[in-house]
């Protein structure tokens, strides 16, 4: 069996906080890789830019890391994945029944935040999806007692649905980047070098996007 990780969002934008708990899951559980899937179309959100422009960022973003991939061309991935959709949107279950057939064999990780996590008690077909994984868990603030008791409700509240779960906090530091807080910085017109990758940067610059203006400041 192949160890595999997944790692969905709708990265809008992707961020250094993203690639850090990535490479931070692949390295502690001697991974393969790590699969990344922008969401088409995110069950509970509108992301502000297009599925194209978040594919393409991140494409960008990843693009350095020899271990990280996207599951194909955007294309290929929306005529799969729409081949097993009756409608919109794509629900996590759906992104794995479709890897599952693209990358058989395979163990799998997924990789998500604390926010997604506490919400595992609700998801889509989570009976089947929740026992096939080992679930690793990143936190954007340093665990204490009260976050511990509320993952283990988590945990608690499956039990009571007859669905077991593996589960681990990934052992890194606290991260303090959100999407929307870059979404946010952009608008005010403000460097975004601290939170993204350069080529990530240029591409929002140049495709004016979280903004009204022209350019961003860069350093």
């Amino acid at each position: 069996m192949i160890k595999r990780g997944i790692f969905g969002g709708t990265f809008d934008p992707i961020h250094w906080g993203h690639l850090k708990i990535t490479q931070t899951a692949l390295l502690t559980h001697q991974l393969k890789e790590v699969i990344w899937i922008p969401q088409l179309f995110p069950p509970h959100k509108i992301p502000r830019a297009t599925i194209t422009q978040r594919w393409s960022m991140v494409e960008l973003a990843i693009a350095s890391y020899p271990q990280f991939y996207l599951p194909a061309t955007l294309e290929q991935w929306q005529n799969n994945l729409f081949s097993n959709l009756s409608q919109s949107p794509d629900y996590a279950i759906d992104t794995f029944y479709l890897l599952q057939k693209l990358y058989p064999a395979s163990k799998w990780f997924w990789i998500l935040g604390i926010d997604s996590f506490l919400t595992l008690s609700r998801w889509k077909g989570r009976e089947i999806l929740i026992p096939a994984c080992n679930w690793l868990v990143a936190v954007r603030n340093l665990p204490d007692m009260n976050l511990l008791v509320q993952l283990q409700q988590v945990a608690t509240e499956l039990q009571s649905q007859g669905i077991e779960i593996i589960w681990e906090l990934l052992p890194m530091e606290a991260i303090d980047i959100s999407s929307s807080q870059i979404r946010q910085t952009s608008t005010v017109n403000q460097s975004l070098d601290q939170f993204l990758p350069p080529s990530v940067q240029q591409y929002i610059i140049q495709h004016h996007l979280y903004s009204d203006q022209k350019s961003l400041p860069s350093t």
